[in-house]
């Protein structure tokens, strides 16, 4: 009897998981990386500020590896599981372009613990490195030439240059910087969406949920169709308790690109909520398979709570030993051994 109650008590437990992060948005993503966790994102924009269409190669070098991959329909790219190194990244947009470089530092994230010698844990951390495509000199811009969205053409040159300013403060951590500038492109041409999207992750990020919130509805108004205001509109919907109406945005991503890790994750906490374990479990499993070499260990710890809900005790124990494995100083971390090791005990039904 003491053995169900302690069970009960841990699922009980699991499907109440409530996590705050800043969400990155998903995009096309090379995961071979360089033995780290850290990434290196961005979009590329046309010459009048507007997403590209076609995919366009990017290429991702450091002195001793090149990654590459193709753009999403959103123009968006992401490396991910980079080490510590010196980067360039590079772009080739056509006869038509100039070839854009940027280098990218990530500095070494091992330190020592103020106290003892114990090592603090690497934090993961992403940069990201916006591309604007320059037309070659004595070349005319191709309007439909790995441009999209018209509607944006007339968009003043200084306003542009608002935009790219704000992304790159937002890139070298300079938020207040990053919120003055999106902030201005706003003011002078309100129907520019990214501008929207950017200065709402910035508030996400920051926890700043009821100033993200109309940021990513307004961007939505504009943009139906863009996957990436969906998905931080979805993503703070539920942060702020409003799980149901989260359903929807999150929903949308998954129908654009059935490999977008956060939407299945959040999605599977909002299935979590309402006890629906097999919606939870499929959405999480999805996540799991999507996720790369992603450390996420409260997806673990959900997996876990899920299996062991439905009696899958050999998924349990092996889901809550991943989760250990990542958080192994964890508050709970006692209670989920001592689950392990009733599992391990038991049958698997």
């Amino acid at each position: 009897m003491g053995s169900l109650v302690f069970r009960s008590a841990l699922v009980m437990w699991a499907v109440v998981v409530v996590l705050s992060f800043s969400c990155l948005a998903q995009s096309r993503i090379n995961s071979s990386g360089t033995g780290g966790i850290h990434s290196i994102q961005g979009k590329i924009y046309g010459i009048d500020g507007s997403r590209t269409m076609e995919p366009i190669k990017v290429t991702l070098e450091s002195s001793y590896t090149e990654l590459s991959l193709y753009t999403d329909q959103s123009g968006s790219y992401s490396f991910t599981n980079l080490a510590p190194g010196s980067y360039t990244v590079t772009v080739d947009a056509g006869k038509d372009y100039e070839v854009f470089h940027d280098s990218v530092l990530i500095d070494s994230d091992s330190q020592s613990a103020s106290s003892g010698n114990r090592m603090i844990q690497p934090v993961a951390r992403t940069f990201n490195v916006p591309v604007y495509l320059q037309p070659k000199r004595g070349v005319a811009a191709d309007p439909k030439a790995a441009v999209l969205n018209a509607k944006y053409s007339d968009m003043p040159s200084d306003v542009l240059k608002h935009f790219e300013n704000g992304q790159k403060a937002a890139k070298h951590q300079n938020q207040k910087k990053a919120l003055v500038e999106f902030q201005a492109v706003i003011s002078a041409y309100p129907k520019f969406e990214p501008a929207y999207v950017e200065e709402g992750k910035i508030y996400l990020t920051a926890k700043d949920l009821a100033n993200a919130l109309p940021l990513f509805e307004k961007a939505i108004a504009l943009e139906p169709g863009d996957a990436e205001a969906q998905l931080n509109y979805g993503v703070t919907l539920y942060n702020i308790g409003r799980g149901d109406a989260a359903e929807a945005p999150l929903t949308i991503v998954t129908k654009a690109d059935s490999k977008d890790f956060w939407a299945h994750y959040y999605l599977g906490l909002i299935f979590i909520g309402r006890r629906d374990l097999d919606k939870a479990m499929s959405e999480m499993e999805a996540a799991e398979k999507t996720a790369g070499d992603r450390k996420l260990p409260t997806l673990h710890r959900a997996l876990g709570g899920i299996y062991l809900a439905k009696k899958l005790n050999d998924k349990a124990a092996g889901e809550l030993e991943l989760y250990l494995k990542l958080a192994p100083e964890a508050a709970d971390a006692k209670k989920i051994r001592d689950t392990i090791q009733e599992l391990r005990k038991g049958p698997n039904t």
